[in-house]
């Protein structure tokens, strides 16, 4: 087995986490306060990652989603209730199995050996941002502003969105809760047929869906992802203004796990 892992904060704080062990891989992505209260070197959302990572870590040998929402009812006595959510993506192998487990919208890239490329996720609130996305760029062309200057405009649009969290219509996410009600998104192949498989945050997967570094999820196992993070950094520096690249921040954490099996 060889792994790769990577990670690199767009703040003084990173709110991406990631972890290796021997049978449990994963990487958890803090959603950024919209009303934010951050401190120097850490935010609530980094602080609730770290408390997943600390707490998954200490049971990763007999971990299942129930472990999620037994997490989630623990934050809860800890008073972590005020905290935003998390994204969460892991993959475990267990019984000639790889097991996969996610929750938000962080990606899970497998190649089989067949040569076959899949990724494995649930685009509820990636269907919601590109609603706020459309929203942005048309209050750009109304006023005649930057997509930077125009982000103030649809404040109200991205609250709306993260309020449905775990609601109806909405989308499933880690976040603390006394009677948890969001659904893991969970998935079985035989470890035999897998080749190869990355666990990313959306920093990451930025090198797909808004810099074009990348064209297909066939083309994360082609690419040194070095050479993509860099990319990546590159274009966020260049395009100041978010035109050239529409999205809601110059530039997220990035973390990256890849696995060879």
């Amino acid at each position: 087995m060889k792994v790769f892992k990577y990670t690199k904060k767009s703040h003084t704080f990173n709110e991406d986490k990631f972890f290796v062990s021997k049978n449990l891989f994963g990487v958890i992505d803090g959603a950024t306060n919209l009303s934010f209260k951050g401190y120097k070197y850490k935010s609530e959302a980094s602080i609730l990652a770290d408390f997943l990572k600390k707490e998954i870590l200490k049971v990763k040998k007999s971990f299942t989603e129930n472990t999620l929402v037994d997490l989630s009812k623990k934050a809860v006595s800890l008073n972590l209730t005020s905290f935003p959510s998390c994204g969460i993506s892991i993959v475990k192998i267990e019984n000639n199995k790889l097991k996969l487990f996610s929750l938000g919208d962080l990606d899970i890239i497998y190649k089989l050996k067949t040569g076959e490329v899949f990724n494995f996720k649930k685009y509820d609130l990636i269907n919601l941002d590109k609603i706020a996305l459309e929203e942005l760029k048309n209050v750009a062309i109304k006023r005649g502003f930057s997509i930077k200057n125009s982000l103030p405009f649809i404040t109200d649009t991205l609250k709306k969105h993260r309020a449905l969290k775990n609601k109806k219509g909405g989308y499933d996410v880690f976040e603390p809760l006394e009677k948890p009600s969001f659904a893991v998104y969970t998935v079985e192949l035989p470890l035999e047929s897998v080749e190869s498989f990355i666990i990313c945050s959306d920093g990451f997967s930025s090198s797909l869906t808004t810099f074009n570094i990348l064209s297909s999820y066939e083309e994360f196992f082609k690419t040194n992802p070095m050479n993509v993070v860099n990319e990546i950094k590159k274009r966020a520096e260049e395009d100041k203004d978010f035109n050239l690249y529409p999205r809601f921040k110059k530039i997220d954490d990035i973390t990256i796990v890849k696995v060879d099996l």
